[in-house]
């Protein structure tokens, strides 16, 4: 379902719907439609179409924030999104400075010369971002994130190498910490992992050559039937990983990540 128009130049969704109350623009949240007696939902049909945030997404995203489990330490870093530098702070690996991310793209890009680099343009440095707004998972069954992913590799001279690189993502039912205190600490609820995507496997690259992935697309659908709150939050983290075959011989590292679509399905 959906609503879209035709421009001239092929179909496309309609991003906001507005009324006119009294000689007052209002923004329209949903539209349902009866069919044979049940309400289903028309519009919207996805919560991010690749530049605009709505349905469950409405006010966007926030990233530069962790969480870590109800008990124990394993904490997760939504951070980096759309190269948005995250702060450390409140602990190794922490970030409390939330950003928020409101409309455009969705995207995370990694350039890394060669030597130590900061994290934030380190292609194994996990990333992600949480939902502005809480959302009543009662509602849905499912999520759905698709996009895109490229790789760039520049083969040190001295050496030829094999290259293994891949992403994992999990969403995660996440909650405030405190409504007072450390903005950027979250609780983490539920994890749901998703099948790996992406995956440049086992490309040799010649000593001094450079070897480009082209456009690996994603397609990954998780299992939230059993989440059944409506007072918490989603978060999306993505854990990049690589490996090559001699240690350190790299000139230059490139990696594209954009989201096209994130969908709440019933």
């Amino acid at each position: 379902m959906g609503i879209t128009y035709n421009p001239g130049s092929g179909l496309r969704n309609v991003s906001e719907i507005k009324i006119n109350p009294s000689g007052t623009l209002r923004n329209v949240i949903e539209v349902w439609e009866n069919v044979g007696g049940t309400l289903k939902q028309v519009w919207p049909d996805t919560a991010y179409d690749g530049s605009h945030f709505a349905g469950e997404l409405r006010g966007g995203v926030i990233t530069n924030v962790y969480s870590t489990p109800s008990s124990g330490s394993d904490g997760h870093d939504y951070v980096f999104m759309c190269d948005k530098v995250a702060v450390p702070g409140g602990g190794s690996g922490w970030y409390n400075t939330p950003t928020p991310i409101t409309s455009g793209g969705l995207y995370r890009n990694v350039d890394n010369p060669r030597g130590t680099q900061y994290p934030e343009n380190t292609f194994g440095q996990e990333f992600g971002f949480i939902s502005a707004a809480k959302i009543d998972f009662t509602k849905y069954s499912k999520v759905r994130i698709t996009g895109k992913v490229n790789y760039t590799f520049y083969a040190y001279a001295g050496q030829a190498n094999t290259v293994y690189w891949y992403i994992y993502p999990t969403i995660e039912q996440v909650y405030r910490y405190s409504a007072t205190e450390q903005l950027g600490r979250y609780v983490r609820r539920n994890s749901v992992k998703g099948d790996g995507f992406a995956y440049w496997f086992g490309v040799k690259i010649n000593a001094g050559g450079v070897g480009y992935s082209g456009d690996l697309p994603f397609d990954v659908t998780f299992d939230i039937s059993a989440w059944n709150t409506n007072t918490d939050q989603i978060a999306f983290f993505f854990e990049p990983n690589s490996d090559i075959s001699v240690s350190g011989s790299f000139q230059r590292e490139i990696m594209n990540f954009n989201i096209s679509r994130i969908e709440f399905i019933k």
